[in-house]
This record gives C-alpha cells, sequence and structure tokens, in this order.
C-alpha cells in the first residue's frame, strides 16, 4: 500500500484503504464509516467537505476516492477513519499517516526472471495461469468440484479481488485454466490464485497456491542477464528438471493448504534465476583456477565450454537442494514402527554423478588446452632420404646415423 503520493494525485483502493474485521477475523460492513484528511496541525485538507464517505471495493474494505489538492506542500498528513460497527457500538477513530512529496516521473522495475507477471487490464490465456490435475495413479482427471479465487497481498493481508469461486475453463481431462482479467485498476504488487478441489462426493477440499505479480503497463521490465548468461540459466533448468513449475496437483498429501517451514505449498520453480547464476559463476570460477589457469567470463563463454561449467553448475544446486532437505529429514517412532524421512543423500548421490562428469571433462580441456596452446615441438630438420646407393642428404638434413650430415653432391 501506498503511503506517499505527490499533489493533485488520484487515490485508488490501493492508497488509502481500511479494512474492517470482527473478532473472529472475518470482514464485514460497519453500521457508519466515513473519513477526514488533516495536516498536522489539524486543519482539514477539504475545508468545505468536514467528512467525507468512502467508496466501498468489497465486503469490509474501504478507501479514500479523492483527488489530493494541487496547492498541498510537501509534508506529512493524516487520514481520520470513523468507524461505527454496530448501531449500539461507540464511534471509534483510526488515524494514518502518509505524506506528500515531489516524485520523479521515470519509474523502472526488474522482476526475477521466470516470475509470472501481468498488467492491469490484462485478459488470461490458456498459457498463463493453468493446472492440470492428476489422480494418485499418476493419470489426469477431472476433480468432482473445482474452482478459483484471486487475491492481493496488502500489507500481510490477503485480499480477494475475484468474484468467489470461479470456475475455470476446461481444455481437457484434468486441465483447466484461469478464464479471468486482471482488473484494469490494479497496483502494482504481490497477488495469487487460489485453486480449490474436491475429489469426489466424499473427499474433503483440497487446496493449491501460485503466486504471480502485476507491474504496471507503463514500467520498463528489462532481465540482468545477456544472451548467453540466459542460455545457460535454460539449459541448467532442462539438466535439473526444473524448466516447467510443477503445475502437476496430485490428489494426494497436504490435505489442506499447510504450512511447512513458514513456505506454503504452491507451485514455482525449485531455483530462482539468481540462484542457477551463482551457481554457474562459481562452475566458471572453478574451470578458471584449474591449472592452466584461463580467464573465461559467463558473459561471453563459448559453447563448446557449456557442457562443462553446466555440469558443475548441476552439482552445486544439488548440494544446495540437499542442505534444504537436511533441515526436513526426521528419524522417530510410531506406534512401535520404525520411520525414517531422508532425502538430502538422493540429492547428493546425484551431485556425485555430476561431479565426476565435470571432472572427466576438466581433464580433457585441460589437456588438450596444454598440448595446443604450449605446442608440441617438431624437428628443425627435414627428414634425410635413404636410397640403395647410399644416403641422400641435403643441406641441414639429417642422415640415417642421426647426426647433421655436410652438404654434398648426389653421388658424394
Amino acid at each position: 500500500m501506498a503511503v506517499v503520493f505527490e499533489p493533485g494525485q488520484q487515490l485508488t483502493k490501493n492508497d488509502l484503504n481500511i479494512f474492517i474485521k470482527d473478532s473472529n477475523n472475518q470482514m464485514f460492513d460497519p453500521q457508519e464509516i466515513y473519513f477526514a484528511i488533516e495536516d498536522l496541525d489539524e486543519n482539514l485538507i477539504f475545508a468545505s467537505t468536514p467528512v467525507i464517505s468512502p467508496e466501498k471495493a468489497s465486503l469490509g474494505w474501504y478507501w479514500a476516492n479523492v483527488v489530493l489538492p494541487l496547492e498541498l506542500s510537501v509534508g506529512t498528513y493524516v487520514i481520520k477513519w470513523y468507524v461505527k460497527d454496530l448501531p449500539d457500538t461507540p464511534l471509534q477513530m483510526i488515524v494514518q499517516k502518509f505524506g506528500v512529496v515531489k516524485l520523479s516521473s521515470t519509474v523502472s522495475f526488474t522482476p526475477t526472471i521466470g516470475g509470472v507477471i501481468y498488467y492491469p487490464g490484462q485478459t488470461l490465456t490458456e498459457k498463463d495461469l493453468y493446472i492440470i490435475v492428476r489422480n494418485h495413479l499418476g493419470n489426469q482427471a477431472d476433480p468432482y468440484v473445482i474452482s478459483y479465487e484471486v487475491y492481493q497481498r496488502i500489507q500481510g493481508m490477503n485480499v480477494l479481488i475475484s468474484p468467489q469461486n470461479q470456475q475455470p475453463l476446461r481444455l481437457g481431462v484434468g486441465h483447466y485454466f484461469a478464464n479471468y482479467m486482471i482488473p484494469s485498476d490494479s497496483l502494482a504488487g504481490d497477488y495469487y490464485i487460489k485453486w480449490t478441489f474436491v475429489e469426489n462426493t466424499n473427499a474433503e477440499e483440497s487446496y493449491a497456491t501460485q503466486e504471480f505479480a502485476v507491474v504496471d503497463g507503463g514500467v520498463i521490465i528489462e532481465s540482468p542477464y545477456n544472451d548467453t548468461e540466459k542460455g545457460l540459466i535454460r539449459k541448467l533448468r532442462f539438466i535439473l528438471r526444473d524448466n516447467n513449475p510443477d503445475r502437476n496437483y496430485h490428489f494426494m498429501p497436504p490435505a489442506q493448504e499447510e504450512v511447512i517451514q513458514g513456505f506454503t505449498q504452491k507451485f514455482g520453480y525449485v531455483w530462482e534465476d539468481e540462484e542457477l547464476f551463482e551457481y554457474i559463476d562459481f562452475a566458471v570460477s572453478d574451470l578458471n583456477n584449474r591449472p592452466p589457469r584461463e580467464n573465461w567470463e559467463i558473459s561471453s563463454l563459448p559453447h563448446r565450454l557449456w557442457s562443462i561449467v553446466l555440469s558443475q553448475a548441476a552439482a552445486t544446486a544439488l548440494r544446495a537442494l540437499a542442505i534444504n532437505w537436511a533441515h526436513e529429514e526426521w528419524g522417530g517412532d510410531i506406534s512401535g514402527v520404525g520411520l525414517t524421512i531422508e532425502k538430502s543423500s538422493k540429492y547428493l548421490a546425484i551431485k556425485e554423478n555430476f561431479e565426476a562428469s565435470y571432472a572427466s571433462q576438466v581433464e580433457q580441456h585441460k589437456e588438450f588446452g596444454v598440448r595446443y596452446i604450449v605446442g608440441v615441438r617438431q624437428p628443425r630438420y627435414q627428414v634425410g632420404v635413404t636410397s640403395a646407393l647410399e644416403t641422400y642428404s641435403r643441406m641441414g638434413v639429417q642422415n640415417r646415423r642421426n647426426y647433421i650430415g655436410p652438404s654434398r653432391g648426389m653421388f658424394g
């Protein structure tokens, strides 16, 4: 939520807003609500309208639909919300501060490469927010019930911005997508789609979420990587089988959208582009430091060295993933039955295969480089020719006694 504005700016529902919740954390509409905007000396900004009725965005969500006066000076201001929950409850006042400044008109934004990014007013297609549903046998299957809702994250709160229980379009057995249009007044920020499933009439609801971002249409989106670096990252994803986010949801635990180590069950890449780029950088550094030393850069790495670098980068990525899984490992006894949850060693075993491949390729590369960079010393002289009569040696030619013979005529 923005807390800094410019004089003359039209505020939106994502700016000066308020969310009304009851004791059960459920949003509701109060009996009465209005607001006033003042400076720190309690002077009204809109003197002709002491109190203003807010616009309602959705259940319990209200916002100040005003244009800040052009004559506002730079400084701090407050909006005072007056809320009366029920007819028999007292009027409450909630104060929210905001600033007025002069901002630059140039805005640029560089998202994480590989993220899902859309623009306000964009209509999503089957290639955007889609999902493939599979049963416990791994076969695509249509659930008994499937729906979705779109939420925006605002100051740690998840605000529903779409109608409830939207029905997706079906592309095939178990294949659905969200036929949704990003609202034209959406503010740049973090969003997510929440899918709800019911496998059959006797099953409970299951959930899965997928995060995405919305950026302003005038924002400049630039990749921090050049074509060579993007090519290396893409190929490394293919090697690691991380080239397509896991959109294949199975009707298996978790039954609900649970939180594990602070992370919810949601779709996404295992490795971010930034991580893979660092692993590639480590691999290039290792290649350079092995004798004879070289001076390769990622941005200009020749294609013939890609397989070498990617083998070591894949090993580093798997080692990092094994470290993550080591924190999740567990062993114990349940009802007299020993149970161990352990995955890190499996990733380490695959890592060793990549390291062995890297070691073999590096050895061949370095030997090739030594032989052709230093060069093999060649004889300075031509080889003599022996005839039936005697050795024929020209000037500077070895004879068969292995010394340089003098210059002679044809027969001596």
